[in-house]
C-alpha cells in the first residue's frame, strides 16, 4: 500500500473506535495557493502524484482508467521511429571527434546505422499535438563520464519500433493509437542501456523536459515491457527548475508488463524534467506516450450514506416521501459501471441490486438483511459504495481536488479512491483505513 500508515497503537485505536466521529484536518486545493481561490488554485512549480491506470492500455482515446475520463486533450506526444528494429537517436548528443569512433562510446552497429535518421530539434520524428500556449518539450539522454581521455559524453534518446505500422489494434492491447496517422504501433523512446555490454554505462536514464503554461494540468506517462521479461521495473522522477525532486513513482511487475499510466498534477507556469530511470534488473528505460490534460476547476463535494439511502429508499418505497435528487435509473446504471470497473462481489448486481444497495448502505448484510453495524467489512463496503456512487454520478472533475488527511498523507480524491481500491484488492484489507477515508470524503465538501 502506498499510504504510510500511522503507528500500530493508533491503528488499533482506529479499529476499536470506528463508530466514533473521528476528526481530521482536511485541506482543499484552495488552501495551497491562497485563501478562497477554490479548486483552480495551483501554486506554480507544484507537482504531486495522483495514481496509476492499468485499464486503458494503448487505446488512450478511450481513457477508461483516467480520473477525469480523458487523456491528451491539451497535448500528446508519441514516439514514431522511421524504421522498425533500428535504434534511432534523437535529441542533442555528442559526436565522436579526433581518433575516436562511435564504438569507443559504446555504440552498437544498429545504433550507428540509425544515425542518419537523427533529428535534433523537436518534434523529432514524434507525433505531437498541443493547444496554445504550447507544451514545449525536449528529449535528452544520459550525461555520462567515460574516461579522462574522452570525458563526458551526452547520449541521445533513442526511438525504437518493435513492429511496422498496423491498421488496427489487434490482440495486443498495449499497442498505441496514432490519431494523425490513423495507425497503431508498438514503439517507444528508450535510453539505449542495452548497449552496456562492457559496463561503460552508468545509471541508465533519459530525460523529458516539459514547459507548462499557467494552469493546473494532469501529466500521464504510458509505458509497457514489450517482452514482459526484460524490465522488472523503472522509476519516474520529476525534478523542478531548481533541481529539487518534486514527485516520484514506480512502474513494476505485471502492471508494467501489460501497460501502465502514471498520473501527476503539474501546476504551471513551470518547467519540469521527467527522468525515466531503469531498474537494476531492466535492460533499459522507456516510455511509449506522454499525455497532458488541463484539469477542470469543479471542487469535490461528497454525498453521505444518508443521501444515497434516502434517494434509493424513496424511489423503491422503503422510505415515505416523494422528493429525491438522483433518478433511480442513474443509480442503477452507476451500480453496473462500478461493478464493471472493480469487479468486487459485494457490489450489488442483478435483479435485486437496488434493494441490496439500500441494505448495504444501512449497514446490513444484503443477503441475510441482518444488522451489521459493528462489522468492519460491511461498514467499509457501505462507505465505499456511497463514495463510488458520488464519483460515478457527480464526477469526474471533482476527483482532482487535493485532500490532506492527518496521519495518512495528501492525495487527490481519485488518489484516495485508488488507495481504497488497492486495499480491497489486497489479501488482507485494512477496513479501518477504508472506512475512515471513505467516510470523510463522503462527509466533506470543498465548498463548505
Amino acid at each position: 500500500m502506498n499510504v504510510r500508515k500511522i503507528s500500530l497503537a493508533l491503528f488499533i485505536l482506529l479499529t476499536l473506535t470506528m463508530a466514533l466521529n473521528l476528526t481530521f484536518n482536511v485541506i482543499a486545493d484552495g488552501d495551497l495557493g491562497g485563501e478562497g481561490c477554490g479548486a483552480c488554485c495551483c501554486e506554480p512549480g507544484t507537482v504531486f502524484y495522483i495514481g496509476k491506470d492499468t485499464i486503458t492500455k494503448g487505446n488512450w482515446t478511450n481513457a477508461i482508467g483516467s480520473p477525469i475520463g480523458v487523456y491528451g486533450s491539451y497535448a500528446y506526444i508519441l514516439p514514431w521511429p522511421p524504421k522498425k528494429g533500428i535504434e534511432v537517436p534523437v535529441g542533442n548528443f555528442s559526436v565522436p571527434v579526433g581518433n575516436f569512433s562511435y564504438t569507443d562510446y559504446g555504440w552498437t552497429p544498429e545504433q550507428i546505422a540509425g544515425l542518419s535518421y537523427s533529428r535534433t530539434d523537436p518534434p523529432y520524428w514524434d507525433e505531437y499535438r498541443s493547444q496554445t500556449p504550447l507544451i514545449n518539450y525536449t528529449l535528452t539522454g544520459e550525461l555520462h563520464y567515460i574516461n579522462k581521455t574522452i570525458g563526458f559524453v551526452q547520449w541521445p534518446v533513442f526511438e525504437w519500433a518493435w513492429e511496422s505500422n498496423q491498421t488496427e489494434q489487434g490482440d495486443d492491447l498495449r499497442r498505441v493509437f496514432y490519431p494523425q496517422k490513423s495507425l497503431w504501433r508498438l514503439a517507444c523512446w528508450d535510453d539505449g542501456s542495452e548497449r552496456d555490454t562492457d559496463g561503460i554505462h552508468s545509471e541508465g536514464y533519459f530525460n523529458v523536459t516539459l514547459e507548462f503554461p499557467e494552469g493546473k494540468f494532469m501529466l500521464s506517462l504510458y509505458a509497457y515491457d514489450y517482452e514482459r521479461v526484460q524490465r522488472a521495473d523503472q522509476t519516474i522522477i520529476i525534478v523542478g527548475e531548481s533541481g529539487d525532486v518534486l514527485a516520484t513513482a514506480v512502474m513494476s511487475g505485471t502492471e508494467f508488463d501489460e501497460g501502465i499510466y502514471l498520473q501527476f498534477v503539474v501546476c504551471g507556469p513551470t518547467t519540469i524534467t521527467v527522468k525515466v530511470l531503469r531498474g537494476s534488473a531492466s535492460i533499459n528505460a522507456l516510455l511509449s506516450g506522454i499525455f497532458i490534460d488541463k484539469l477542470p476547476c469543479d471542487p469535490w463535494c461528497g454525498r453521505t450514506i444518508g443521501f444515497w439511502k434516502t434517494n434509493i429508499g424513496k424511489q423503491t418505497g422503503k422510505i415515505k416521501g416523494r422528493g429525491y435528487q438522483v433518478p433511480i435509473e442513474k443509480i442503477s446504471n452507476a451500480l453496473d459501471e462500478i461493478y464493471d470497473t472493480y469487479g468486487w462481489d459485494w457490489i450489488p448486481q442483478g435483479e435485486g441490486k437496488l434493494d441490496e444497495a439500500w441494505l448495504l448502505l444501512n449497514y446490513r448484510d444484503p443477503e441475510t438483511e441482518k444488522r451489521m453495524a459493528r462489522d468492519p467489512a460491511i461498514k467499509a463496503q457501505a462507505q465505499t459504495l456511497a463514495l463510488l456512487l458520488t464519483a460515478e454520478i457527480f464526477g469526474p472533475s471533482g476527483l482532482t481536488t487535493s485532500v490532506t488527511i492527518d496521519g495518512y498523507g495528501t492525495y487527490m480524491v481519485q488518489g484516495w479512491i485508488n488507495q481504497i481500491v488497492e486495499e480491497f484488492n489486497s489479501g488482507t484489507p485494512d477496513y479501518a483505513f477504508i472506512y475512515t477515508v471513505a467516510d470523510y470524503l463522503n462527509n466533506w465538501c470543498a465548498e463548505s
